[in-house]
């Protein structure tokens, strides 16, 4: 692993929410134990309309208040498939362009060791640096 060539600022986390404000709010909880305020970290809002959709999304506004790396961003598809709103996240919202790593999860994971991201991010550049061109 090269830390020479790390960069967080080339990072960034995107959490895929849709329906389940309380697992949406146990793993935000875990991120504020797990990973640094530093972070650049996007939620998706990817519910249909509804009271549970809003639900989550008070959660994640709640969450995102205050600091200027945390988003939350309703995808112009919201509520149609996943793949389709983080595709159009990744192409459209200015604070994921130009990242060269961007780790996905889903709003039901609970990450427990601090630095787990940064770490993630070390043992991928290591297996690319070690994958032939």
């Amino acid at each position: 692993m090269d830390a020479n060539n790390f960069n967080q600022e080339d990072r960034a986390l995107v959490v895929l929410a849709s329906y389940d404000a309380k697992a949406l709010y146990l793993t935000l909880l875990s991120l504020n134990e797990t990973v640094s305020d530093d972070e650049t970290i996007v939620i998706i809002l990817n519910g249909k309309r509804g009271i549970r959709s809003a639900q989550v999304e008070e959660v994640a506004r709640q969450w995102c208040a205050g600091h200027k790396r945390r988003f939350v961003v309703r995808p112009l598809n919201y509520g149609g498939a996943p793949y389709e709103s983080i595709h159009e996240v990744l192409d459209q919202f200015a604070p994921l362009k130009n990242k060269g790593f961007i780790c996905k999860m889903d709003d039901d994971i609970i990450p427990l060791r601090k630095g787990w991201l940064e770490n993630l991010h070390l043992k991928y550049m290591a297996l690319e640096k070690s994958q032939p061109v």
